[in-house]
């Protein structure tokens, strides 16, 4: 076949000289002198030419006078191996051109009639021309990845990205470096490979790196990644049952939000779906706090059973110290909330059996709509909705009285047998669901597994990327090292005031919802919050974190306790770190240093105004240098202490001089102080507030 294109043969500079060239054949004479340096100067080539060359045969040498000697092939130029492959692939085009290699061992003493040495002792001999198209879409798609795409892949996998992700990360890179030309670099394989090359180099080097996919060699990597965090001080153990595996573990991060005290409180447990090649489940156990949902431990099993879980718990709870759960040690928490799974429900009840198990309101009512629609049950379209409406007004009802007058009449009306069966089971379970059976419980306002349902979309979004693990040492390794770093992050950035993304949290205090409420101080420490607009009052134990309405009864936030914390200035464990103190715990939760530079959880504005002096003898040459131009500076800002001054003790008379008019006309006084509170906090902006204070100056002038 004749050449579809002509074959420049371009040599990279400076590695060698052309010895002789004739139509079929060309002979360089190179530089190199060991076979590394030939290797690097056949990749070179290979780049510049747009080709990939193959070893067809090669010559053992002993290296007294030739070090290499090899011959390449084309790599459209296939061979066969007729006892894998009967069948040339579709690059193969016979060709002809082929490469022969000869390096010369350079000794000072040869009596060689070779002109060229010892200055060019590698011999390379082409010899055929292509008979294919070098430069062409379907030709590039053929070449090898170069090694520093390879390099840029290794990095994408070790950040956690799969190779489909990878891949799209690749091109994006791409496509901004080449912008115009991104066309022609697609069609390169070796700037972007194919994603089954991807595949195939992820898999190899994971293998490597996490043993093989065998049963044996799963087991056998994962004791020993085990052992290995064991020794590191991590608290860790594994287990074996059978065919099967559980691994318990509680990093430092985790061990330090166990001292909280709401962690004893309350506690969540759900399971992620298959997150590894291998099927295996995670189950993590969080706990709510002012900052969102925080860690207490994960456990990763190769199943969901009874039985694998039990063990996995009781290696979890031996793992804990007695300051565990807020304090309470192997007691564990008072409440642990979960879906409506019988496997952990019975797993808790065996390793906790103190704890209260209470199922998410969510699944309940969900597993209750999805019976009435499914067919076999034989329930109208019209009776659904109705039969539903029901089962919630159960859930919801305010006391158990009231729970059991609603079930009597619910089960008294004309039910289908199948759904009073349901109805019937179901509510033998009335103390783990009802809300009206868990109001002496501290839930801290949580009634559904929202805590660990974000924790799973946070594990699969930012840890997992939407990826499967590729083993399970892999997926342990993720979630030793990448969980715990994003938990740090959420923490620090909370505690710096950074938390854009839980404005709608209940723990942030919505001014605008506590600027209508009166708090008045009682004994004991109490408090009693009323709204302006109604008689209706609410007592608040803020220390204990507590309130009569709805929403507080059971330890959750309410705005009754935001409306104590925001007039007496304080923070409680309801609302977002606002004080030095509860910052620098979260702090420390999140880093475990206690070394904080004094100051950096203060507030903006300081107790006393910072004086200005001379760090050294220089700066007080400069600063008379540039007395004129910082003494009005510096009178202003007198002035403007002064002034701040001077309208505090105003408005410090004013307050002791109506004080002391209110004791002794207290009926008239106390109205009219009232009204002007109310109509004072009506106003909507500072503009709004000045007007009415100089309006209120200008009627005492007339008078």
């Amino acid at each position: 076949m004749e050449a579809n294109e002509p074959n420049d043969g371009i040599i990279p500079p400076n590695s060698g000289i052309v010895a002789s060239q004739s139509n079929s054949t060309v002979v360089l004479r190179l530089r190199c002198k060991t076979k590394e340096e030939f290797v690097q100067w056949k990749e070179e080539y290979e780049n510049l030419n747009y080709v990939t060359y193959r070893v067809l045969r090669g010559i053992q040498c002993t290296g007294s006078k030739v070090l290499l000697k090899k011959i390449y092939r084309c790599q459209h130029n296939t061979v066969l191996n007729y006892h894998k492959v009967k069948k040339h692939s579709r690059k193969h085009t016979n060709c002809p051109n082929q490469m022969a290699v000869t390096i010369k061992a350079v000794v000072k003493e040869s009596r060689s009639a070779d002109t060229f040495l010892p200055e060019y002792p590698t011999v390379v001999r082409i010899t055929g021309a292509h008979n294919h198209r070098v430069q062409s879409a379907e030709s590039l798609k053929f070449r090898d990845v170069g090694s520093e795409v390879r390099g840029k892949f290794i990095d994408f996998f070790k950040a956690g990205n799969g190779p489909s992700h990878a891949l799209e990360l690749h091109k994006r890179d791409l496509q901004e470096q080449y912008d115009e030309d991104y066309d022609q670099v697609a069609c390169d394989a070796a700037h972007c490979p194919s994603l089954r090359w991807v595949q195939h180099f992820y898999n190899q080097l994971f293998k490597a790196e996490y043993g093989d996919f065998t049963k044996e060699k799963i087991l056998e990597s994962i004791v020993s990644r085990v052992e290995a965090l064991k020794s590191d001080g991590m608290k860790i153990t594994c287990s074996t049952l059978s065919d099967d595996f559980s691994i318990s573990l509680c990093t430092p991060i985790m061990e330090r939000v166990h001292t909280l005290e709401s962690s004893g409180s309350i506690c969540f447990m759900d399971s992620s779906a298959n997150a590894d090649r291998y099927n295996c489940r995670i189950f993590l156990i969080m706990t709510d706090s002012s900052v969102g949902g925080l860690p207490l431990g994960v456990l990763l099993m190769s199943s969901e059973s009874e039985k694998v879980l039990f063990q996995a718990l009781q290696d979890y709870k031996l793992l804990l110290s007695d300051s565990a759960f807020g304090g309470r040690g192997q007691l564990g928490p008072v409440v642990f909330l979960t879906d409506d799974s019988k496997a952990e429900q019975n797993a808790i009840k065996k390793v906790f059996p103190s704890a209260s198990r209470l199922l998410c309101i969510f699944h309940i009512l969900q597993a209750a709509w999805r019976w009435l629609l499914d067919s076999k049950h034989g329930i109208s379209k019209l009776a659904r909705q109705e039969s539903f409406t029901k089962i919630r007004t159960l859930l919801y009802s305010s006391s158990p009285e009231e729970f059991e007058e609603l079930l009597q009449n619910l089960i008294s009306s004309d039910l289908s047998p199948e759904l009073q069966v349901y109805i019937e089971n179901l509510c033998r379970r009335r103390e783990q669901w009802a809300l009206c059976f868990r109001k002496a419980l501290p839930c801290r306002g949580n009634n559904t597994n929202n805590i660990t349902e974000a924790a799973i979309r946070v594990l699969k979004d930012k840890v997992l990327p939407r990826n499967r693990a590729f083993s399970v040492v892999q997926l342990l390794q993720f979630i030793v090292s990448d969980l715990s770093l994003y938990y740090e992050r959420k923490i620090i950035h909370i505690v710096s005031g950074r938390y854009d993304q839980y404005l709608q949290s209940g723990y942030k205090i919505n001014e605008k919802d506590c600027k209508d409420l009166i708090v008045e101080k009682m004994e004991n420490g109490l408090h009693k919050v009323k709204s302006r607009d109604s008689d209706v009052c609410f007592t608040v134990d803020l220390q204990l974190g507590l309130c009569e309405c709805y929403a507080g009864r059971n330890g959750g936030p309410c705005k009754h306790q935001h409306a104590i914390t925001l007039q007496e200035n304080i923070c409680s464990s309801h609302c977002l770190p606002c004080d030095s103190n509860t910052k620098k715990l979260l702090y420390w939760v999140a880093t475990g240093n206690q070394n904080i530079r004094e100051g950096w959880f203060g507030s903006l504005c300081m107790d006393s105004p910072r004086k200005l002096e001379p760090q050294a003898q220089h700066d007080v040459s400069e600063e008379s240098s540039c007395s004129n131009e910082n003494s009005s500076l510096a009178v202003a800002e007198t002035d403007t202490v002064d002034l701040a001054t001077k309208s505090t003790r105003m408005l410090n008379d004013i307050f002791h001089d109506l004080l002391n008019r209110k004791q002794n006309n207290e009926t008239e006084f106390s109205s009219a102080i009232e009204a002007l509170h109310k109509t004072y906090f009506t106003l909507p902006t500072e503009s709004t507030i000045l007007s009415f204070l100089h309006s209120c100056a200008a009627k005492g002038a007339i008078f």
